[in-house]
């Protein structure tokens, strides 16, 4: 009896050897992907969605110096130029005060408007801090 119970061990871890053998290459087999991939996903005409991209070397983009002027010219014409002029919002609530005063002297006769002739301060005052604040947030305008 032990010595069919050994022979059937011996047998037993003979196929055991090729089980794990086996085993081992199907494991690793798994491990690989089934088809190369990018490493990132993206759509032609679609936003890059990850950080930038870097060439792992350099390579020159050779223009003539034509072609180069041609695209400075076409940036100069399509690319809108803005300039902040910090005297502009003095010279807007100055021009304000003048017409809010144009306009109080031209409804003196109108039945409807007695609280701006009662408190044209109040009025003046707010109509000054609402373009304080326009010209705080930022009203650019387009250079020529």
């Amino acid at each position: 009896m032990k010595g069919k119970f050994q022979t059937g061990l011996a047998i037993l871890d003979r196929y055991m050897r090729y089980v794990l053998i086996l085993a081992t290459v199907v494991i690793i087999g798994f491990l690989f992907p089934r088809e190369p991939q990018f490493k990132y996903e993206f759509e032609e005409g679609a936003i890059w969605m990850y950080p930038d991209l870097h060439a792992p070397y350099d390579f020159p983009i050779l223009k003539s110096q034509e072609e180069l002027e041609a695209e400075r010219r076409e940036l100069e014409e399509k690319t809108a130029i803005y300039v902040y002029d910090a005297e502009i919002p003095k010279q807007v609530e100055e021009q304000f005060g003048d017409d809010f005063q144009h306009s109080l002297e031209a409804i003196r006769e109108n039945p409807q408007m007695t609280d701006v002739l009662q408190r044209p301060d109040r009025y003046k005052t707010y109509g000054e801090a609402f373009l304080r604040k326009l010209y705080e947030r930022g009203i650019v305008a387009l250079m020529p």
